[in-house]
């Protein structure tokens, strides 16, 4: 069957509970909400849609410890797309991070936990996740906002950036609300600054600083791929961004 997705970012199509999908341009599917195409001609230092400046960062759903394993993640009418990912089915090139029920106000006041954040993937799940993604050759976006990783989480993304070329051409890569700060920054950052294949990287709401910030920057002088860095509603110095968004505008 054809799927077809609404346009905009992943928390946007999240209503849907995962049961929306789309087709790229290339003819692949995609996974609930995903934007699919190519990746921006031209560097971007615009700041992107969210909360109003000052406000505090969109809180994460939690709900129970879920007790079912493997983790799954939904497409469409599959109840879990991984293992097609693990299968490297070249029909899918993006790949969301979102459980079913994620965003359908089914949140509880339990605690978050290390195997799965809330209602949201943790990091024993992301490291399973990953693993499916090791010898994928057809998912170009991996979109794990809205997932509380943290700083372990990123460092464990950035491994699976440092395998190139063995994993998947990553293009475009979405963090945004995943806790993560300066560590995770850092280990972004040192991977992507020889990294030839990505082309985005979006960071909002998460908890990067000054030492995050500048780890990036120093990237974005070594790095000409890179052509556009989404880092607002972060904690980075005024004078960090604005050198940040200099480094895009000549790329």
């Amino acid at each position: 069957p054809k799927f077809k997705a609404a346009p905009g970012a992943a928390p946007a199509a999240a209503k849907a509970g995962g049961s929306a999908a789309a087709r790229s341009s290339s003819g692949r599917r995609s996974l609930p909400g995903a934007a699919a195409g190519a990746a921006p001609k031209a560097a971007s230092s615009k700041r992107a849609a969210g909360p109003p400046s000052g406000a505090p960062p969109r809180p994460l759903p939690s709900a129970e410890e879920p007790t079912e394993w493997p983790p799954k993640v939904p497409l469409g009418p599959f109840e879990d797309v991984l293992p097609m990912i693990e299968e490297d089915d070249d029909a899918i090139d993006t790949l969301i991070l979102q459980r079913l029920g994620a965003f359908s106000g089914e949140a509880s006041d339990a605690e978050p936990s290390a195997a799965g954040c809330g209602l949201g993937f943790g990091l024993k799940a992301l490291e399973y996740i990953c693993g499916c993604l090791a010898k994928n050759t057809t998912v170009t976006h991996l979109n794990a906002s809205f997932n509380s990783i943290g700083d372990l989480g990123a460092s464990r993304i950035a491994a699976l950036v440092a395998a190139a070329p063995a994993g998947p051409p990553l293009a475009k890569l979405s963090l945004n609300y995943c806790s993560v700060g300066d560590a995770g920054a850092v280990a972004l950052a040192e991977v992507l600054t020889a990294n030839k294949s990505i082309r985005t990287v979006e960071l909002l709401s998460n908890s990067i600083a000054a030492a995050g910030g500048e780890a990036l920057l120093e990237m974005l002088k070594k790095n000409r791929t890179l052509g556009q860095l989404m880092l607002n509603f972060n904690d980075v110095p005024d004078a960090t961004m604005i050198q940040i968004e200099r480094q895009l505008m000549v790329r």
